[in-house]
């Protein structure tokens, strides 16, 4: 399984590893290691940087700190800095489904709510897609168990 974000992560670590390449800085062309939310670049006998990624915010931030050379960190700040990758980039234009793609919509709140499943969280928006397709106010009762809302759109999807 994936790192969260690890997507926007690697096209953004791609596309300032270009910007770094092409100002003359050793830095390896593949990122060292993702976590959730963050991406680490290796930068030749220099150490690390690090990519944050803030969905929340939809910024990006840059980390130097496990770089040994500080004019080396300094002039890749000011690549950061004069870029636009430190900037927002424009959030997902997503246009939540009508109620003619019951599908749809369920699928649309499964992806959409599927970092929070291991969180307290109220899936009453799923739940209520799925109560659309099933006929049946039971399914309310599993909003707080995103798990349980998953496998009753499994077997649905299947039976059908």
């Amino acid at each position: 399984m994936g790192f969260l974000y690890e997507e926007q992560l690697q096209t953004k670590a791609q596309a300032f590893i270009e910007t770094l390449v092409n100002a003359g800085i050793a830095v390896h062309r593949e990122p060292a290691m993702f976590r959730d939310y963050m991406v680490k670049l290796a930068v030749a006998n220099a150490g690390h940087i690090n990519i944050f990624y803030s969905p929340k915010k939809n910024t990006y931030s840059l980390a130097l700190n496990e770089l040994k050379n500080k004019e080396l960190a300094e002039e890749i700040r000011a690549l950061w800095d004069r870029s636009e990758f430190k900037q927002e980039t424009p959030p997902a234009t997503e246009v939540p489904p009508t109620d003619s793609m019951d599908f749809a919509e369920v699928e649309y709140y499964l992806n959409k709510l599927a970092p929070y499943r291991h969180l307290p969280f109220d899936f009453i928006d799923l739940a209520k897609a799925l109560q659309k397709i099933l006929g049946d106010d039971a399914i309310i009762a599993h909003r707080y168990d995103f798990d349980e809302l998953e496998r009753s759109y499994q077997t649905l999807r299947a039976n059908r």
